[in-house]
């Protein structure tokens, strides 16, 4: 008899794994999209500041990757596509450090 409701209590744990898993796994693929277009957007940031010699002022923000915005020395564009929202459908945000560098969330 033991075995038997040894053997159900894992079936149901595996049940419950089964239900939890797809939600978990969407996660991690999304923050690992997240990361690689942040590495994308430094990586333009770097090319842009190689031309322009500095980066975007906040209110030029990650749009200056796209289009210049009355900026000498400007090279680009610097991203093939428009800056997308984030894969959880919020829009990147950007701001400069106390330092100048620059921080996108």
């Amino acid at each position: 008899m033991w075995r038997w409701l040894l053997a159900a209590f894992a079936l149901v744990q595996l049940w419950i794994l089964s239900i939890a898993t797809p939600h978990t796994d969407r996660a991690p693929a999304k923050i690992v999209a997240i990361r690689q277009q942040i590495r994308s957007f430094h990586a333009a940031l770097d090319s842009l500041y190689k031309d322009i010699g500095r980066f975007p002022n906040e209110a030029e923000g990650l749009q200056l990757l796209r289009k210049p915005i009355g900026v000498t020395g400007w090279k680009g564009p610097y991203l093939t596509q428009d800056i997308p929202d984030d894969p959880l459908g919020r829009p990147y945000q950007y701001r400069l450090t106390p330092l100048g560098y620059p921080l996108i969330e």
